[in-house]
This record gives structure tokens, sequence and C-alpha cells, in this order.
């Protein structure tokens, strides 16, 4: 993540959004074809 990924310098903007909900999917995955149980 960068800057650029922030719209106002704090808060995700569309780009921050949709690389962090692509990253949290890509690590979800992950964990759960490794046998991993999920912790809330």
């Amino acid at each position: 993540m960068t800057g650029a990924d922030f719209s106002d310098g704090y808060h995700l903007g569309e780009r921050g959004m949709k690389r962090f909900t692509r990253f949290l999917a890509e690590a979800l995955a992950e964990e759960r074809s490794a046998g991993t149980t999920l912790s809330p």
C-alpha cells in the first residue's frame, strides 16, 4: 500500500479498498487451503 491508496491521507480510497480486499481474500484463501483454522 502506498499513500496513493488513501484518499485523504488516512481513509482508504477506491483504489486502496480494492487492493486491501484483494489482499485479504488471498490471505484467507491461503489459510484455508493450508487447512489452518480461521481465527475470528
